[in-house]
């Protein structure tokens, strides 16, 4: 969840002119690649398996993350300056279940809602864990 709200805030502030920072490198291993790509909601990653003997069919973490694994996010403006973005995992473009009427780009402004939903999301069910720990 940090780690997607830090990319959301590092990308607002360059699309309000307060940073000038071209490209934002970070290096994770799978096991962070995975629940990101998921907490994103990219392709499909964020399916919950009722039955155990299907995640197979729904979870190929060697597609998701392998040796090598990137996610990327591409901004764009057009020439009313509005902002898009692209999402690529492991350099193919990738689908978030957001809609736009420019695919692969999407609304800069309508995806950054959906991913701080997501992050609340996600806040939610870790809350939820901790209060049944107690």
């Amino acid at each position: 969840m940090a780690l997607l709200s830090e990319f959301i805030h590092s990308a607002d502030e360059v699309i309000k002119g307060k940073s000038d920072t071209r490209a934002n490198f970070r290096f994770a291993h799978a096991e962070t690649v995975i629940p990101f790509v998921a907490l994103m909601g990219i392709e499909g990653t964020d399916v919950k398996v009722v039955v155990p003997d299907s995640v197979s069919k729904y979870w190929k973490d060697y597609e998701i993350a392998p040796m090598a694994a990137n996610v990327q996010w591409i901004f764009y403006h057009d020439k009313a300056r509005e902002i898009w973005v692209k999402f690529l995992l492991n350099e193919k473009e990738m689908t978030l279940p957001v809609s736009t009427s420019r695919f692969p780009y999407y609304r800069w402004e309508t995806v950054c809602m959906y991913l701080k939903k997501r992050v609340e999301m996600a806040k939610k069910v870790l809350e939820s864990f901790s209060d049944n720990c107690k």
